[in-house]
């Protein structure tokens, strides 16, 4: 097993980040590797994957993967968490307040924050996100920055493609469906819901991301 490694910082094991670095110590200690074998079935270098469990920041997603499959432990539990890292650490980064619950939301106001959530809870950069929804579509890279700097109000084909990136889908999606159509309601004069809010949204095809992607319906707010 080679020489121990160092013990996680104080307090790591009560954070996302802390948790994903004792999972996969504790994925290398069950699979008896030291990360010389480990760095050669991963295909990275051996510091690269000890520093991924250091607990002092989020690695890359690639690295996790890489580490999950050396040891053979469950890609998904690595995904998972690395998810909840990675979201951790970007509302902690932009000091991103709890969001609205989707059932409550009523205006603009409180629905650009719920999708900038789902947007972070996806681990997704700018160029993964655009890919996720889909080839030469209408919502390129510099659209979704404004989005997330809150400089712009998406239409509704963006809305619809932005749930498609964060693989909304289901009962869910209509939650947000609904939302959309509240926040849209109170931008119209005299409160005339516009008909185009609600089907462009609904019908729009969805074309969820692979499912190693996909945002799992318990980590989404939609309740």
């Amino acid at each position: 097993m080679g020489r121990p490694e160092n013990p996680l910082p104080t307090g790591a094991r009560n954070t996302a980040v802390g948790k994903l670095a004792h999972w996969l110590r504790t994925q290398r200690h069950a699979a008896g590797l030291t990360y010389s074998v480990m760095a050669q079935q991963a295909g990275c270098h051996a510091t690269t994957l000890q520093r991924a469990a250091k607990g002092t920041g989020v690695p890359p997603l690639r690295v996790v993967e890489a580490y999950a499959r050396a040891c053979g432990a469950n890609l998904e539990d690595a995904r998972r968490l690395w998810r909840a890292a990675r979201y951790e650490a970007s509302t902690r980064r932009h000091g991103t307040p709890e969001p609205t619950r989707i059932d409550l939301i009523r205006e603009m106001a409180e629905l650009v924050p719920a999708m900038i959530d789902i947007y972070h809870r996806t681990g997704a950069t700018l160029r993964e996100f655009e890919q996720r929804a889909g080839a030469h579509s209408q919502l390129p890279h510099s659209t979704i920055h404004r989005i997330l700097r809150r400089q712009v109000i998406p239409t509704r084909h963006q809305f619809g493609l932005w749930l498609d990136a964060c693989g909304i889908t289901g009962t869910q999606r209509m939650a947000w469906v609904h939302a959309w159509g509240r926040a849209q309601e109170a931008l119209l004069p005299k409160g005339r819901p516009d008909p185009k809010a609600w089907n462009e949204v609904t019908f729009i095809p969805s074309t969820p991301p692979p499912s190693h992607h996909r945002l799992p319906l318990a980590e989404a707010r939609a309740s």
